[in-house]
């Protein structure tokens, strides 16, 4: 006679199968976000390096073959390498995915057994259960990154640390080639070099998409060239201090971003310990003195949302202020006053031609 299971029995085997089916589904859910990863990514590159190394290969050799075969010697190296490299990768993605389907197998059974968790009153052994996995999974993620750097190197180089106390304000950009991040095989500069020198006025003309605003990111540091150098006093730009670049090198854009403070604090924005005489001196400057007196509370009336309590022409000349502020030694002026109507572009363009003199303008 078969012995019948009993509802103890019946429970506990339900419980198996609920544990079981939430490992299942983690690593069902990993493996499949990896095979995508491997059709959409690697497959693609695996294709393209291949076909360009067979072309780089017929190209060598027909220049040199003995050059060729002497290159060749340290294949074998180089693949000793990558097998030892992916195999111990290897390990370490699959101890992570299965802590991790560990760690999901614990939060499910805990959630679906709460009543039980609940009367033993072991929420907090169930929560250290659950830590204890993911802290196993985090000192092997640190592995993986530390193996993953062996051979990665940063997109960005690391902030620059130089700071001298003169700065002349000459600029120099030498065989620039630049191409965006997300359009790398698009070239927007190649092999462009020129001067911005102290005390003059440079325009950079040009059809829209030329990279006239590029060579402003660029001296900004928002970019990295693939190739060339933009100098600040014979430095590049990215070997300077984040905040003395752009202490020396300060924008006015065409369209100024005004933030719901008032009119002092979008002035002195990013500094601190700003007098209200430097404030004043700097909207002086910037021929905004005069309106800023007007407005119900001075130097303290708000500029609502995005400064749309200014006009466009008192936003720019704002935008200047906060500019000069800095007492930069490189002025950009990015299509300053195309935005304006006749008579803001006037009162704006008598601010530029102040302080045109004083610094390297672009």
């Amino acid at each position: 006679m078969v012995p019948q299971p009993d509802m103890l029995d019946l429970c506990l085997l339900s419980g198996c199968h609920s544990v079981l089916e939430a490992t299942w589904e983690s690593i069902k859910l990993s493996d499949t976000t990896q095979v995508s990863d491997l059709i959409s990514q690697n497959v693609n590159i695996f294709l393209r390096s291949a076909i360009k190394g067979v072309g780089f290969f017929i190209f060598m050799f027909k220049m040199s073959w003995k050059l060729t075969l002497v290159t060749v010697m340290g294949f074998p190296f180089i693949a000793l390498v990558s097998k030892v490299y992916g195999e111990y990768y290897k390990k370490l993605t699959k101890e992570v995915q299965t802590t991790l389907a560990e760690a999901n197998k614990v939060a499910e059974e805990t959630i679906s057994a709460m009543r039980t968790v609940r009367s033993f009153a072991n929420e907090g052994g169930e929560a250290d259960s659950y830590y204890a996995k993911l802290f196993v999974m985090f000192q092997l993620n640190k592995k993986q990154a530390l193996a993953y750097a062996c051979y990665m190197k940063p997109k960005h180089p690391a902030e620059g640390a130089d700071a001298p106390d003169i700065c002349t304000g000459l600029v120099e950009f030498k065989d620039i080639t630049f191409a965006y991040p997300t359009r790398s095989e698009t070239d927007i500069l190649k092999g462009v070099s020129f001067t911005l020198r102290p005390g003059e006025v440079t325009a950079l003309v040009g059809p829209s998409g030329s990279g006239k605003s590029s060579c402003v990111s660029l001296l900004e540091n928002f970019y990295v060239p693939q190739q060339g150098h933009v100098l600040l006093d014979g430095k590049p730009v990215n070997t300077f201090q984040h905040s003395y670049l752009h202490s020396k090198v300060a924008l006015v854009g065409q369209e100024p971003v005004l933030f719901a403070r008032t009119v002092k604090e979008n002035i002195a924005y990013g500094l601190s310990d700003v007098s209200m005489e430097a404030v004043v001196q700097a909207a002086t400057k910037a021929n905004a003195h005069d309106f800023i007196s007007t407005l119900p509370k001075g130097y303290d009336t708000s500029v609502g949302e995005k400064g749309t309590q200014l006009s466009g022409g008192q936003k720019q000349r704002v935008a200047i202020a906060r500019a000069l502020i800095r007492n930069p030694r490189v002025l950009v002026l990015d299509e300053a006053t195309s935005a304006l109507d006749a008579e803001s572009e006037h009162i704006v363009q008598q601010a530029l031609n102040n302080i045109m003199q004083e610094h390297t303008v672009m």
